[in-house]
């Protein structure tokens, strides 16, 4: 039996779609198998970020930071490091340079 140019030419044609089927099952397997473990297929060993993790608490920390800052821009206070050195409200701040207007701490040049 003699190969002829036509006949490679349709068998090269009929293997095209059946490799591009061929890739797709494979991508489809290694996806979903990617995915599984990405949402934690085992509830009870979930993943865990890689060390360092610096938020041990989920969200309560967050919480609890903001509610730190929230009382320092709120409340009076000293400066922790400069003595003699007080914290205002941020509102009373604002009144205060609005009534006395902005000091230059530097001349212009």
């Amino acid at each position: 039996m003699k190969v002829t140019a036509v006949r490679v030419g349709a068998l090269g044609m009929a293997l095209i779609p059946l490799l591009a089927i061929l890739g797709l099952v494979v991508a489809l397997a290694v996806s979903g198998g990617f995915g599984r473990a990405a949402r934690g297929a085992n509830p009870a060993h979930p993943i865990r970020p890689a060390a360092p993790r610096l938020e041990v608490a989920g969200g309560t920390d967050l919480a609890a930071t903001r509610r730190r800052a929230a009382g320092r821009l709120s409340g009076y206070g000293w400066v922790e490091g400069k003595p003699g050195v007080a914290r205002i409200p941020l509102d009373r701040a604002m009144a205060i340079t609005a009534e006395r207007g902005w000091r230059d701490p530097e001349p212009s040049p």
